[in-house]
């Protein structure tokens, strides 16, 4: 094992997690489909920025491929799916439930305050 921080125990461990919390708010909203789950940065998008960022992964493939010669219009539209599937990064409420390849939870919390938030997540291993 390498001491890489100092009062820190680290391993090579292949084990994965995520926690997410929002308001009761933010949630309802992604749960209608008014927002979107960003995976990479943990965070909400409204649609409109959604749509944004979609489009222009679809001008970055189009700049990427450029040279590709395909065999149909469905060859071209299934290697743009597969290519957005790829890393994927943005979630609806639905997608994210059905597609996170590690175990999921919910937690409903109020505090002290009597703010309604919610954690959600995964976890898992990496193999």
């Amino acid at each position: 094992m390498k001491n890489i921080r100092r009062g820190t125990f680290e391993t090579n461990s292949s084990s994965t997690h995520s926690i997410t919390i929002c308001t009761e708010d933010e949630y309802t909203k992604w749960e209608k489909g008014e927002l979107y789950f960003d995976r990479w940065s943990d965070k909400f998008i409204t649609k409109e920025e959604y749509d944004e960022k979609i489009a222009e992964l679809k001008e970055s493939f189009e700049d990427q491929h450029r040279d590709c010669v395909w065999a149909d219009e469905e060859d071209k539209q299934d290697a743009l799916k597969e290519w957005l599937n790829e890393d994927k990064q943005y979630y609806s409420y639905e997608e994210y439930w059905d597609e996170i390849e590690h175990e999921t939870y919910e937690e409903r919390y109020t505090t002290p305050k009597g703010e309604k938030i919610i954690a959600f997540g995964y976890y898992g291993n990496d193999y």
